[in-house]
């Protein structure tokens, strides 16, 4: 049986770091009422050093991710 999945996208300006940080801790405050159900959370970002509080399993992404335009 495969596990649920949150999967974030945090690339890019502090706005987007700090939505995605504020995104994740509602989820895993909203799953202590609910702890029947179970999620692993996988956040991209370029910003790694600022999920590590945080029960995430984190991949990096680096800023030339996109290739030439």
């Amino acid at each position: 049986m495969c596990k649920n999945q949150l999967i974030y996208l945090a690339f890019g300006s502090e706005t987007y770091q700090v939505e995605a940080f504020f995104s994740i801790a509602s989820a895993i405050a909203r799953n202590l009422e609910t702890p029947d159900f179970s999620f692993d959370i996988h956040v991209y970002t370029d910003a790694q050093k600022k999920k590590k509080k945080l029960p995430v399993q984190v991949h990096a992404i680096k800023n030339d991710w996109y290739g030439k335009i």
